[in-house]
């Protein structure tokens, strides 16, 4: 991540905001899975997949950016 900031794409600003999105969301499910709500754990954990595959998709185009 250091990298990514020192040496900055048009991808940087939405690959760091992703990564504390992707962040958030692991805590959250992990506060979730206490309560065992169905309901708010699929919310939850399907906002964390699309975070990841958005994440990975961003971090792929970044990598394609700087070679």
């Amino acid at each position: 991540m250091k990298y990514i900031k020192t040496h900055p794409t048009k991808y940087t600003h939405a690959l760091i905001i992703f990564d504390w999105l992707l962040t958030i969301s692991i805590l959250a499910a992990i506060v979730v899975d206490f309560f065992a709500v169905p309901i708010l754990n699929f919310v939850i954990y399907t906002f964390g997949v699309v975070v990841l595959i958005v994440t990975t998709t961003l971090l792929i185009l970044d990598w394609l950016t700087r070679k």
